[in-house]
This record gives structure tokens, sequence and C-alpha cells, in this order.
């Protein structure tokens, strides 16, 4: 979107989600102003190893690209089309590759062995046979085609510096790799804020202000907090999948481990998708707590309002988050967080003065951290000469500067 508003005509080339059988796949539609185009490639239903090139995807990049003709393919995932910089090339078009993951090094994804213990070096292909029980081609084969690979893209950026250095402890030449954390979109958060506060019956348009480093003003919350009681909890939030992997029960296990009288409300927002099992245990874990809620799936755009009341946003992953943008969104709102110390996560707090970090899985030490809180609300500030994250509109000019390198 942000562009589009730049003056740049873009599309989206998206897999068909899950829901959806190969039939009843829509083939375009726009998204806010953007067109997408949906398309159901081979991988989506078949386990086709990334390695090798499978053709009835390759025609698919083939007949977009043909019929776009763009001047740039920018890669975001490269799941579903890791053919996608082959057939940008083959057509004489720059590829730039987004990392937001460990995909190349790692076909699990999140660097997660399969006994669910942290890995952070692969041996190039060796441990995924040895201790994920991976055929080779998932394995050392693997390793091969993606060293070719990431070293074959025209340009690879990285919200994440941690990111960076994990693929170059695993072998992988990063020196010209770009830095770019994610923007948060100042504009539309203050846009939200506006029409929040606005009067009701209010009329006109609510535009946000701008502040001398050319963000939107955002009000600053919880200038003085008051003490924490009973019928005032600090709000406590977990914002994110429910999956084991991201640890909410590292959470409710640190809530349950404060005193019975502790004022504190901890909500879990999100859903679990295909581990309803996992939050079925998480449930059972609170065991009625009445500080313990379940909020449900939420939408992205509704950010502003839930974090409005919130006092601490909790990241407790137990694997190497890259860049959480929920966590960073929080940030730039004020809101302190508490997270892993680990991976992007601990890079965030430092990067940003953004709060506190805890050893990953230990809720005894979350449960000191909010007990700290309790104690002392003025630690939920945050430093008011602090650095924020950039604003969505740096993150696309430093990305437009790559586009214009690659094509002047």
């Amino acid at each position: 979107r942000q562009m589009r508003l730049m003056g740049h005509e873009t599309l989206v080339l998206s897999v068909v989600p899950s829901r959806h059988e190969p039939e009843e796949a829509p083939g375009s539609y726009l998204y806010r102003g953007g067109r997408v185009i949906q398309e159901y490639p081979s991988r989506a239903t078949k386990a086709i190893p990334d390695c090798e090139v499978d053709e009835a995807t390759a025609e698919i990049l083939r007949s977009v690209i043909s019929s776009f003709k763009p001047d740039v393919v920018h890669v975001m995932h490269p799941r579903f089309f890791p053919e996608a910089r082959l057939v940008a090339h083959s057509a004489a078009v720059p590829a730039v590759l987004h990392l937001h993951d460990y995909w190349f090094v790692c076909p699990r994804i999140n660097f997660l062995r399969a006994d669910g213990s942290l890995c952070s070096d692969a041996g190039h292909g060796k441990d995924c046979e040895t201790l994920c029980g991976m055929d080779p081609r998932w394995g050392t084969q693997r390793y091969a085609w993606a060293l070719e690979e990431l070293a074959g893209y025209d340009a690879v950026i990285s919200p994440s510096r941690f990111l960076i250095e994990t693929f170059s402890l695993n072998g992988f030449s990063t020196e010209q790799w770009h830095h770019i954390p994610y923007g948060v979109d100042y504009r539309g958060l203050s846009k939200q804020i506006a029409q929040e506060q606005r009067p009701r019956g209010a009329e006109g348009r609510a535009d946000a202000s701008r502040s001398a480093e050319g963000r939107p003003d955002l009000p600053r919350r919880h200038q003085r907090r008051r003490k924490f009681t009973e019928r005032n909890p600090m709000v406590v939030r977990f914002l994110g999948t429910i999956l084991k992997h991201k640890g909410p029960h590292v959470l409710l296990e640190a809530v349950k481990a404060l005193p019975p009288d502790a004022p504190v409300l901890a909500a879990v927002h999100g859903s679990s998708y295909h581990e309803s099992d996992y939050e079925k245990e998480l449930r059972e874990k609170a065991g009625g707590d009445p500080r313990i809620v379940f909020s449900g799936a939420y939408a992205y755009e509704r950010i502003v309002q839930i974090l409005e009341d919130t006092h601490l946003v909790v990241v407790p992953s137990l694997w190497h988050e890259n860049f959480p943008i929920t966590a960073e969104t929080a940030t730039a709102f004020d809101v302190p967080i508490a997270c892993s110390d680990l991976g992007g996560m601990a890079e965030l707090v430092s990067e940003y003065q953004a709060g506190f970090t805890f050893p990953a899985g230990d809720s005894d030490a979350l449960a000191a951290i909010i007990e700290k809180c309790l104690a002392d609300p003025t630690l939920l500030e945050l430093p008011s000469d602090r650095l924020k994250p950039p604003p969505l509109e740096e993150e696309a000019a430093r990305i437009e500067h790559i586009y214009r390198q690659l094509v002047c």
C-alpha cells in the first residue's frame, strides 16, 4: 500500500488459503486497493523438496511475470514458490528476498528440533537428517541448494540483526545483506486513536499531527501510573497464535505463581488454529483463575483499542522469534514488553529500550517481573527520549532505494 502511495504499481502473488479447495480458489481480487492473485501451487498439497524445480509452479510464475511485466520481483517468502528467483532471472528481472524466519536453513522454519528443543546450527543440513529424521533432500541436499539460492538473489533484506547473524553462523555469505526493521504504520495508528477520541457526532476528518521526527504524535500513555488494585488491576496481554512454541503457558504459569491477591489481569488473545488440543490444555491450566481470561482471535486493525488499557505485553516464545510485529507495535505505542531472551525479541527490547527480558520458559522469572511492576508501576514507563521503531514510510523508502539501484 505504501509503495502505491509512492507512485508504484504493485501485484501480490499468494497461495490460496488451505481452507479453500482448488476448484473454489479465487483467482484475483483487490485488497485495500491492491491487486492480489491467488494460485494453488503444487507444494500446497504435495511434499515436493524445495531444491527440486516444480515445472507447474514455474509456469505459474512465468505467466504472472509475463503478464504484469514487473521491474522487480520481491519474494516475501518462497515456501510455496521457491522457483521465484530462477524464473525472475530467466525473464531478466532482478529478485529481492525478504527474510522473516529460518526457512532457508531450517525446513521446519522455526529452528526447533523434532523433540521441541532449540536449534541454532543445522550442521549444514546434517542435523536435519540425524536429529530430525529428514531425508537428505530436506537435509544436506537442501542446504547446498539454499547456499546457492540465497547467493543468487540480487538483494536480501532482514528486519533483525539476529537473523543475519544466525545465517552467517550457518555458513551463508551475509556481508551484502540489508538490515531494515519493519516499519510501523504510525499514521494509521494515529488515525485510529483520533477516531476513538473524537466526540460522538463530530464531523470532519481526524488528521494526525506529526512530530519533528516525521512520525505522527501518539498520546503518551499512563503518564502517572496509579497503584494497582483489585478494581484497577495491572493488565498483561499475550497477543499471538496460541501454539506451544509461542509459550502462552509460560504467562499462565507466571500468574498462577503470584500471590492469590495480586491485582493482575492476564488476557490471552489469539487462535490456536489446528492445535486445539494445546488450547484445551491451556484452559485447563488456567483452572478457572478469575485473573486469566481468553479473549479469542483478534484483527490486527484492533491493536490500538487492545493496547489502550494494556500495561504490559508478554512475548514468552520458546523459539528464536525474528522480529515480532505485535511486540514492535506495542513498543511504538509506548507499551512495554516482557519477552524471552531469544532472537530478535531480545534485540527489540535492547534496541528500543522496550521493557524486560527473562530466560525462555522461566515462568518464575516472568512472575518476578510482574511482581516488581505491581510494587512499582513507574517501571512500566518507557524512556521518553528512547529510540522508536521506524515509520512505515521509512521502511518503504529504504526498500525503494534498493529497487532503484537494481533497476537503474
